[in-house]
């Protein structure tokens, strides 16, 4: 349906109102009954269940640093040094709404300081540990950062700036190593270990949170269509996100395993950062069910198939470019990944071309299946489900507890089924807005609660969601609408192509046409490349644009294309 749609000689905005006159408002509803979820603080609750699986196995490993394995905690672990932050952070007048900043990468330690934040009361804001002095300075003073928890090896950042952020009152640094460097002599700056050694003292039990309107964790959305913004993200946004993801992912998507899924006992490998939401919800699911969570500092494909074969993992949660990589790296043959039943990617479209590609090197999986989610949205909208097969190229259907409506931007009119227009949504998963804009929130948050997501699809007759692109990326040419996905899963398709990124650049005569970023994994023309593109698409989808060639896709680390860095040197 969907190429049937983009290859229509009409525009994709006279598809869209095809039906208008008939429909006033389509809403489309989960199929599925939400789980009750957990009322009051989100750290107890977490708190209630790491206790839980400490009680049923007091030897069993949380979480391992796969990249040096000796770093890891077990379920007792995380408990106890989660009561030790939460009293340090008491002991140095942090409070109920008071903000901390974790710049770190995936770590053991992760989860106890998220934790012992949120026993006070307090906001979690995560930072990536490669941030410059610079982004690093804006975060903190739009948050209003108290407390920072950083690594010693990107302490200089971090420190330089503090000096430009006047909320910050302590630096608490880990150690990547036990030997390393000595920290610096400032009363600012205190070693984790000392954390660490904290005897909890204060009943964090007798905070009172107000799951509705507390937030829990205060991410920065990537800005890979414009500058970061804290979404704040409360108690309930979170406990209904984790509790209804982990029972749609047991009984929906992993329900035909042999043996049976069992939460408990399975290891689940997240490389995804934990200051992304994609790797933040992922890491909170897994620790609600009790598995063992191998995690890494960065992504390194070699160490991550090695650690499907040492860990026996069944199912993983990916980005497009985990995939593209399982599709055509050599290392994937070096190891045994065959037990690898599921992979389920998230973060950016994919293509059916690179789903067919990835099943020929893995032939035991079972399945691939796309979700589809943000930051806004506490993480993901729909999953698919092996009740309700789904399309390849669809992201599956509504999570329970949310509401859709697929809306006509240049009219505000609801779409019917397989119409294209922009994505709405509601539900309890959805954030309260972003700190310290009250536009930006009014221009993406309706009074109804609907957020705007400003991805464009649409939904089949059987509820099924499809994501084209984003609405800002949509390259217009001649009045007709091209997704850079749709031309980025057709180019991978290419044996010499490694890697693209798709962009429109301004033509005067048409508008936009389309131009290629391609990384090359073999001798090939620019001409090749553009006549392989025009013997496979409509002649508006063409690479009018040309080809350029580099050395590396720009990417966040949820592996969503940077396609403003692209224009930007285009």
């Amino acid at each position: 349906m969907l190429s049937r749609l983009l290859k229509s000689p009409k525009p994709i905005s006279s598809l869209r109102r095809l039906s208008l006159t008939t429909q006033k408002n389509v809403i489309f509803k989960s199929f599925a009954k939400a789980v009750p979820t957990p009322s009051g603080s989100f750290a107890q609750y977490m708190m209630k269940q790491m206790w839980k699986h400490y009680l049923r196995d007091p030897q069993k490993t949380a979480i391992v640093n796969v990249a040096s394995p000796s770093q890891k905690m077990t379920y007792g672990d995380i408990y106890l040094q989660s009561l030790s932050v939460a009293s340090f952070l008491h002991q140095n007048d942090f409070r109920h709404g008071s903000v901390a900043a974790v710049v770190l990468p995936n770590c053991c330690q992760y989860v106890p300081i998220i934790m012992g934040i949120g026993l006070t009361g307090g906001i979690t804001t995560p930072a990536s540990p490669i941030y410059t002095e610079a982004e690093l300075t804006t975060q903190f003073n739009d948050s209003q950062a108290k407390i920072v928890f950083c690594l010693d090896l990107f302490l200089d950042a971090t420190l330089e700036a503090v000096e430009k952020s006047p909320s910050v009152k302590k630096v608490v640094v880990l150690r990547a190593f036990p030997d390393s460097i000595a920290l610096p002599e400032n009363p600012m700056v205190i070693d984790y270990l000392d954390v660490k050694k904290v005897i909890p003292e204060t009943d964090h039990s007798m905070i009172e949170i107000n799951e509705e309107r507390d937030m829990f964790i205060l991410p920065y959305s990537s800005g890979t269509t414009g500058a970061p913004k804290g979404v704040m993200l409360t108690h309930k946004n979170l406990s209904t996100t984790v509790v209804n993801f982990d029972h749609a992912m047991a009984h929906d998507v992993f329900g035909d395993f042999d043996p049976p899924y069992d939460g408990f006992n399975e290891s689940q490998l997240i490389f995804m950062p934990f200051y992304h939401i994609f790797g933040f919800g992922s890491l909170m699911g897994a620790l609600n069910l009790g598995a063992t969570i191998a995690t890494m500092p960065k992504l390194d494909l070699e160490l991550y198939c090695k650690t499907v074969q040492d860990y026996k993992i069944r199912a993983a949660m990916v980005v497009p470019p985990v995939m593209v990589a399982f599709a055509k790296h050599s290392c994937v043959d070096e190891y045994d990944m065959s037990s690898l039943e599921i992979l389920v990617s998230g973060a950016a479209p994919l293509g059916k071309e690179t789903i067919d590609m990835v099943k020929k090197r893995l032939p035991n999986l079972k399945h691939v299946f796309q979700g589809w989610g943000m930051t806004e949205v506490c993480m993901i909208a729909t999953i698919p489900s092996l009740k309700n097969p789904t399309k390849p190229d669809s992201v599956g259907r509504l999570m329970p507890g949310f509401e859709m409506r697929i809306v006509d931007p240049s009219t505000g009119k609801s779409c019917n089924k397989n119409e294209i227009g922009e994505i709405w949504l509601r539900g309890k998963q959805i954030m309260l807005g972003y700190l310290n804009r009250p536009q930006s929130t009014a221009e993406c948050l309706d009074d109804e609660g609907w957020l705007h997501t400003g991805d464009i699809g649409y939904a089949d007759d059987t509820h099924q969601v499809f994501i084209v692109d984003r609405m800002k990326e949509l390259i217009k040419v001649s009045g007709y609408q091209v997704p850079p996905a749709e031309l980025e899963s057709l180019m991978l398709t290419h044996p010499k192509i490694k890697d693209v990124a798709v962009i429109g650049i301004p033509n005067e005569r048409k508008g936009e046409v389309p131009r290629a970023f391609v990384v090359k994994s073999g001798d090939v023309t620019e001409q090749e490349i553009e006549e392989f593109v025009a013997s496979k698409v409509a002649p508006y989808k063409k690479l009018r644009g040309g080809v350029v060639f580099i050395d590396e896709i720009p990417k966040s680390p949820a592996g969503k294309i940077l396609r403003r860095v692209l224009k930007e040197q285009k």
